[in-house]
């Protein structure tokens, strides 16, 4: 009798475990997801009616310089100076708060910060500023997932709530469920967890599903006309693989560097801020692919419609290379 009673009552607490895993795990799924596709097509929807003012400033045949992303990117940074100042942020959050918070049982993600700096990227990538779409979606989601654990702290771990809230915004962002789940384990856990997986994996399909819901063509990567051969793509990928793990840590460095030197250009912020504005909205005025999320021109790249001359140009940013683009 007591062994009936015993086993019942295990059976009774699995359910409950994967009942608690289902549910919440798609509960952080699903508000990362709305939350997410707002952010991207919020953006988008700026940035295509940002495009209408987007003549020639200057013609001179093959170099056009159009004044529109400077004009922007200085609103844009006024409106993120005027929020930090106004409403006391010591300094805007991003992934590397998200991966602290998840190791350190004392450190929080404050939800005002979280929210503000997602706020402050929306706004920096509506007005033009290469921002990237990984950071906002990882730091929204991370934000999201710590505060539902601190509503309901006993039902999931916080690394795991974090966790769920990662993949869910990187599922939704790059249509991608199973780059979420081994993003949020690799990046954000730095391990691969039993407890944590099942939770995290049914917040990154249901993240996925409800993104592809309401955009079927994906909110940041359309879907393109390209066909890729496999057996030509991975013997390629031998070789890129540790070219451009080179290229990222130098681009790194070259970052972590340019902060450290930052301030010795001004002590004032918004002077700082203010020369970066300039010399993003000059490269972009010539070179409008630079700018934003970039999604089109990943697009672009996808389906070979620039030239190698074109992209190189982009990436060392030379404006004299600005109207080099052309169909192959």
């Amino acid at each position: 009798m007591i062994k009936k009673v015993g086993d019942s009552f295990l059976v009774f607490k699995t359910f409950s475990i994967v009942f608690q895993v289902i549910i919440f795990g798609a509960a952080v799924g699903g508000v990362v997801s709305i939350t997410a596709v707002g952010f991207v097509s919020g953006v988008r929807l700026i940035s295509d009616w940002r495009y209408q003012f987007g003549s020639c400033f200057f013609d001179l045949g093959s170099i056009c310089f159009s004044i529109q992303p400077l004009f922007f990117l200085l609103a844009s940074a006024l409106i993120i100076i005027l929020v930090k100042r106004t409403l006391n942020i010591e300094r805007y959050h991003g992934p590397a708060d998200v991966i602290l918070s998840a190791h350190s049982p004392s450190q929080d993600l404050d939800p005002k910060t979280g929210f503000l700096s997602t706020f402050s990227a929306f706004v920096s990538a509506s007005g033009g500023a290469s921002v990237g779409q990984y950071g906002p979606l990882v730091h929204l989601g991370g934000t999201i997932g710590s505060i539902i654990n601190r509503r309901l702290p006993h039902l999931l771990t916080k690394d795991t709530f974090i966790g769920c809230g990662v993949a869910a915004a990187i599922s939704a962002g790059f249509n991608s469920p199973i780059g979420g789940i081994i993003f949020a384990h690799e990046a954000i856990l730095r391990h691969f967890s039993f407890k944590a997986i099942a939770p995290i994996a049914v917040s990154s399909v249901v993240s996925s599903t409800l993104a592809n819901y309401f955009f079927p063509s994906g909110i940041l990567l359309q879907n393109t006309s390209s066909e890729i051969s496999l057996l030509p793509s991975v013997s390629l990928s031998l070789i890129l693989g540790p070219m451009c793990a080179v290229i990222a840590v130098i681009f790194m460095r070259s970052l972590i560097t340019l902060q450290k030197y930052s301030s010795k250009l001004s002590s004032s912020e918004f002077l700082r801020i203010l020369y970066a504005v300039v010399a993003v909205g000059l490269i972009g005025g010539f070179i409008p692919e630079v700018l934003g999320l970039g999604s089109e021109t990943l697009v672009g790249i996808i389906e070979r419609s620039y030239t190698f001359y074109f992209l190189m140009c982009n990436i060392i940013k030379n404006v004299s290379c600005s109207n080099v683009k052309h169909s192959l």
